[in-house]
């Protein structure tokens, strides 16, 4: 929690929330809003269920897709690696087009961090390692040229890609 330096202005979005772990503790340590975005309903409710009974009303859960939920309020995103393949592709496009429209912080644990690290757009505040949390940041220069279609002076050329 303290690497991600979360503070009551944040809105804290766990992508792939399962039981709101993150979420609840999150606000309980921090005072941030939380919003859990799950795919499995049982999981939705449970974790609603227990912001409730904790009192944790700025904390809230919705079952829905990461791929289609809006993210527009979020500024901290959460991953622990709750999916793979094409789907963490398209939520990390996603991810990057928010990262165009406002500065956010990406906090991965787990075996989505590699991917992470391999992503040109994002750079990490330590060395990734899929057993800590880490903690990447949109290269802003080089989303304002992927909005513009250019190519980043700080990326390798395309053809080394």
């Amino acid at each position: 929690m303290t690497a991600s330096a979360l503070s009551a202005a944040d809105v804290l979005v766990d992508l792939g929330s399962g039981l709101g772990h993150v979420a609840l503790l999150a606000s309980m340590l921090t005072g941030v809003q939380g919003l859990g975005i799950e795919v499995e309903a049982a999981y939705v409710a449970s974790a609603q269920e227990c912001a409730q009974s904790l009192n944790l009303n700025r904390v809230r859960f919705i079952h829905g897709d990461a791929r289609a939920a809006d993210l527009s309020s979020g500024t901290v995103f959460y991953l622990y690696s709750p999916f793979t393949g094409s789907i963490l592709a398209d939520v990390l496009e996603r991810l990057r087009k928010e990262s165009t429209r406002r500065p956010i912080r990406i906090c991965t644990l787990g075996p989505c961090t590699c991917t992470l690290a391999q992503e040109a757009w994002l750079q990490a505040n330590a060395l990734p390692h899929p057993g800590q949390v880490t903690i990447f940041h949109p290269i802003s220069e080089f989303a304002d040229d992927l909005t513009l279609g250019r190519q980043s002076p700080i990326s390798p050329p395309l053809s080394l890609r």
